[in-house]
């Protein structure tokens, strides 16, 4: 209760967007929550997790005038982007996410590009970026190669390999539809404008088809 009378009553304090103090940007808010710590401190957002989202939003935040607080349990920052030595000395795995692309190509990166570079963000493009281990001790992989990976793919499953190069073929023609897609709100009528736009555009997500069992 005692959070919502406090609420309550800067809404009342600071009014429209209009009655906003100067250097603050409310993004169209009626009023935003003032947040306290234990040392006195005071946020106007807390950002539970120091992921790649979570620091985005933060960046994003603070960006816009606003004083934000990240919270992180783990002692290193990043979330699923870490980087570690887990087998072999002077071998280096992604330990959770493996791509990159759409972050690296992202709004977001773009505008804070030359920041990150400064702070030490690299992005390594990888030939062969993707295998599975099967328990028997085969495995298959995935690179830019597309007839290397096809043919891997062939000696598991030829229908399967077809599929591979329809998909690669349709990517180009497919590819901006999905990431303008991928870039709109869930649900809203961007999204949805989106789709009607690649289904005139004849661009559609393509799905394999089920292939039979080898």
């Amino acid at each position: 209760m005692e959070i919502e009378r406090r609420l309550l009553a800067e809404k009342r304090t600071r009014g429209n967007i209009a009655a906003a103090a100067a250097g603050r940007v409310y993004s169209g808010l009626k009023y935003r929550p003032a947040w306290g710590d234990s040392t006195g401190m005071r946020y106007d957002a807390v950002v539970i997790g120091a992921g790649s989202n979570g620091l985005a939003a933060a960046v994003h935040l603070s960006a816009k005038g606003w004083k934000v607080a990240v919270l992180e349990r783990a002692a290193v920052a990043g979330g699923a982007v870490k980087t570690a030595e887990i087998t072999l000395p002077g071998f280096r795995h992604d330990l959770f996410a493996m791509n990159l692309s759409l972050f690296a190509g992202s709004p977001f990166f773009a505008a804070h590009k030359e920041r990150l570079i400064n702070a030490g963000v690299e992005f390594v493009p990888a030939a062969r970026s993707f295998a599975t281990a099967f328990p028997d001790g085969t495995w298959l992989g995935v690179e830019t190669d597309l007839e290397a990976t096809a043919g891997r793919i062939a000696a598991q499953n030829p229908a399967d390999a077809q599929c591979w190069r329809e998909m690669a073929a349709a990517f180009d023609g497919d590819a901006p539809h999905i990431f303008a897609l991928l870039a709109s709100p869930m649900p809203s009528i961007a999204a949805l404008r989106t789709s009607f736009g690649a289904w005139r555009a004849g661009g559609r997500v393509r799905s394999a088809p089920s292939s039979p069992a080898s």
